[in-house]
């Protein structure tokens, strides 16, 4: 089977004042975590034009490969900023975007990470793709980059587009500052007099949402299929992730992986006593489920069950 392709098309175009500072970022790290992994191969166009957006969708070694487009800029209801020329922008039309990406067959998912994006998820979904990540208003550009870079390290431990959404959403949530301080400070990837302004909401830090269609089950959407022999893997306190392969750990004895879930399992189980945000909770405790099914399998094979 072919490896699956992710398309990311970044674009910061408007004038020095309002260049997005994190865009950069969240270009270089969602490009440098698939360097490093080769369950899916990622194509990231810096400086993107609609030429060179079209040349890697209709590129004849991605044909059926493609399952992810991811768009980071300035936005704003129905338009996406690009590059024209050098010093130039374009206000691109999403409705026609999404009715040419409702031809790439294989498309799971599309990431439209700028502001006030979701208008846009009706005509992505109509167009037949399975699911779509928007945004209700306006987005603080570091917010943004953390929460793109978050996703897709979720993504490549194997979880699907659900779990990876959820768990990216809970860790923005649990560092985001309130709307008011955010709207205040921060950089936004709005266009600028587009029409009337996104507006902040008056509760919800997070603007971000997840829509998919009707058939579509989202905790069982995934980019690429699991490898045959998977890996664990698992966040140190430092933060770098680090790898535990199955197959060394069957080496040692299934005790000691028993073990490791028992360690994962106590670190979830404490953090959660202090979770107040519930897509926090939820994403814990569906952590916790999953870990508890792991210690089951493997107190069975132990013996340790009847």
């Amino acid at each position: 089977m072919k490896t699956p392709v992710i398309i990311g098309a970044f674009a910061n175009v408007l004038e020095q004042a309002r260049k997005l500072t994190q865009l950069d970022r969240e270009y270089k790290e969602i490009d440098s975590l698939w360097r490093q992994d080769t369950a899916l191969d990622y194509v990231g166009i810096p400086n993107a034009t609609s030429t060179d957006i079209f040349k890697e969708l209709k590129r004849e070694g991605h044909q059926g490969r493609i399952v992810g487009f991811h768009f980071g800029g300035h936005a704003g209801n129905t338009r996406l900023l690009l590059e024209r020329e050098v010093g130039q922008v374009l206000e691109a039309d999403g409705e026609a975007l999404a009715s040419y990406l409702g031809t790439v067959k294989g498309l799971k998912l599309v990431f439209l990470n700028g502001c006030a994006t979701a208008p846009l998820s009706d005509a992505f979904l109509a167009s037949g793709i399975p699911a779509v990540i928007a945004t209700r208003y306006k987005v603080q550009d570091k917010m943004a980059a953390d929460l793109a870079i978050n996703f897709y390290e979720e993504i490549s431990l194997g979880k699907s587009v659900g779990q990876a959404f959820a768990a990216a959403r809970s860790q923005i949530n649990f560092t985001a500052e309130s709307p008011k301080t955010v709207q205040i400070q921060a950089y936004h990837r709005e266009i600028p007099l587009a029409g009337a302004a996104p507006q902040q909401g008056a509760t919800e830090t997070v603007p971000w949402g997840l829509y998919y269609q009707a058939d579509t089950k989202p905790d069982e959407l995934f980019l690429f299929d699991p490898p045959e022999d998977p890996s664990i893997r698992w966040q140190s306190e430092s933060g770098k992730s680090f790898i535990l392969r199955m197959e060394e750990l069957q080496r040692n004895g299934q005790m000691e992986q028993f073990q490791l879930w028992l360690e994962k399992k106590n670190y979830f189980e404490k953090a959660l006593v202090y979770v107040i945000d519930p897509g926090m909770k939820f994403s814990y405790e569906h952590q916790l489920k999953e870990i508890n099914n792991q210690l089951d399998r493997l107190g069975r094979q132990l013996g340790m069950h009847d």
